[in-house]
């Protein structure tokens, strides 16, 4: 647990978070629009006072925040701006009709894509793993993004949809779940780190082709 975390905002919103004697965290946050609703990574609301303020206690500093669909501050050493708006796309769904005229009965389905395969098995296909919760936003990106590869298998990378450059992420596979994530960003200019890119080590891979990558752990 991070004693001190600062959030970079935009539209001159600025917070903090730090770590609360047991568990959580006090946050604080201004530069809000007052009375206005903003949404936290764990989907929880919260409002800003008549001086555009909000404090309260978390049980985890949140990474990002957001007002509508715009990211309003984030956590630069946990993500980047662009993997929280990434976060924070709505899962997309496709509703399906079952049974007859008669009796019709909605349920909402995800749709999965395949496309190259591999050993004559998709190798973007959705597996019979264990995708956490939180991780739902990323598996909805391997429906829609064009496969890549970057890592060897077990990993899969797909080009995130709707972002402009090479913009990558993937995921590991290990005894039937997901063990570890990665965004990854292809390298131009040599071992020059880009900005915004902080946490992110340079990786060649087997294929000679280099990136900016960050791994995580799912929890």
């Amino acid at each position: 647990m991070r004693s001190y975390v600062a959030l970079s905002g935009r539209d001159g919103a600025f917070g903090w978070s730090k770590a609360a004697g047991g568990d959580g965290y006090t946050v604080a946050f201004g530069g809000l629009q007052a009375g206005e609703t903003y949404t936290l990574p764990t989907g929880e609301h919260i409002t800003a006072d008549e001086n555009g303020r909000w404090q309260g206690r978390l049980s985890d500093s949140p990474c990002y925040v957001a007002r509508g669909s715009r990211v309003i501050l984030c956590d630069e050493n946990s993500l980047t701006w662009e993997e929280a708006a990434l976060l924070l796309r709505p899962v997309p769904k496709e509703r399906v009709q079952m049974g007859s005229r008669e009796e019709k009965t909605e349920e909402t389905t995800e749709r999965t894509v395949y496309r190259t395969r591999l050993n004559d098995s998709p190798i973007d296909a959705l597996p019979a793993v264990a995708w956490p919760k939180s991780l739902n936003k990323i598996r909805a990106c391997f429906e829609k993004g064009k496969p890549r590869r970057v890592l060897p298998y077990p990993w899969r990378f797909v080009r995130v949809p709707g972002m402009q450059g090479e913009y990558l992420i993937g995921c590991l596979t290990e005894n039937e779940r997901i063990t570890k994530t990665a965004y990854a960003v292809r390298a131009k200019g040599g071992l020059l780190q880009p900005k915004g890119l902080n946490g992110y080590d340079y990786v060649r891979t087997d294929t000679g082709e280099c990136y900016w990558m960050l791994l995580q752990d799912v929890r």
